[in-house]
Order: C-alpha cells, then sequence, then structure tokens
C-alpha cells in the first residue's frame, strides 16, 4: 500500500510540473502574470543583483532595495503587457497592503531597465500621509518607459496626487 501511495504522489508531482511554467526562464515575457515572474529564481536573481545591498524608505524604513521591489510585485498580479516592441511592464500591489505597488519593465527576454514604487516613505518615525512614486534606473531612463511607469502609477493609484522621484 505504501508504494502505491508514493507512485501516486510521485505522479500527481510530475504531472503538475509538467502543467506549469518552467521553474526559470531566461525569457521573462513568458509569464502571464507578475506572481509567475516573481517566483522565477533567475528573475529574483536579477532583481538583487540591480540594486546590489542598496537601502531605501519605501515601505518600511532602511530596508533593502531588493527585498521591497519583490515584495511590492508579490501580492495579487496584474497581467504582464507588451506596452512596446519586445518591451514589458509587469506589476502587482504589496502583499496585504494594496495601495502600495510595484512595477518592472523589462525588454526581452530578461533585460531590467526600471522600476516604479507606489509607497509612503516610511522611516522610524512613521509614514507619509501622501503617496509617492519613485522611478529606479540604472542609467538614463528613456522618455519612453518613464512616461509607461507614471501612466502605470496613475492608473492604478488609490490616491492622487504622487510626488514623483527619479533615482539612478
Amino acid at each position: 500500500m505504501k508504494v502505491i501511495v508514493k507512485r501516486i504522489i510521485l505522479f500527481c508531482m510530475t504531472y503538475f510540473c509538467l502543467l506549469s511554467p518552467a521553474a526559470h526562464s531566461a525569457d521573462f515575457s513568458k509569464y502571464k502574470d507578475t506572481n509567475q515572474l516573481v517566483w522565477d529564481g533567475k528573475f529574483e536573481t536579477a532583481v538583487k543583483k540591480y540594486f546590489g545591498s542598496r537601502k531605501f524608505d519605501a515601505f518600511y524604513p532602511a530596508g533593502s532595495l531588493s527585498a521591497q521591489i519583490l515584495d511590492g510585485l508579490g501580492g495579487p498580479p496584474d497581467q504582464i503587457k507588451e506596452f512596446d516592441k519586445s518591451i514589458f511592464i509587469a506589476s502587482a500591489c504589496r502583499p496585504h497592503s494594496c495601495e502600495e505597488k510595484a512595477a518592472v519593465i523589462f525588454k526581452k527576454p530578461s533585460t531590467i531597465l526600471a522600476f516604479g514604487v507606489i509607497h509612503f516613505n516610511c522611516k522610524k518615525e512613521g509614514c507619509d500621509s501622501s503617496p509617492k512614486l519613485s522611478i529606479f534606473s540604472q542609467k538614463n531612463i528613456s522618455i519612453d518607459v518613464k512616461n509607461a511607469l507614471e501612466a502605470w502609477a496613475f492608473s492604478v493609484a488609490d490616491r492622487i496626487p504622487l510626488e514623483l522621484k527619479i533615482a539612478h
């Protein structure tokens, strides 16, 4: 009986692995929604490499920027959308705090161009009462990417106005 149960469990695990998207993809655009992207170990590694040990006061004070970005992308997901030829935007809201959100823009297959974060600039003393949009890019951000992140923010923000901050 134990052998039969083990075989059934092994069969089910194999079956579900074959039905799900690849655990790690070299092409981030193959995913349908942001959760699938965030669960990709290569994406997580790319985000951590992008920001290194940089800290930021977004969702909590002086936290790892990469951890806060992944947190913001890890809640209820949006569908990944192609907004320009081979350029995609993926976004989600922070789990249990949907006023806070994050987005990533990447070029196919897996080049991260920029991130946008809607946050309340949380410091040790507390968080601001109005939302901020911070845009992060490693190089000079193209006007199309900046405009796409601003349009995303205004389309999903629960409260307006947003203050814009661009950091490199």
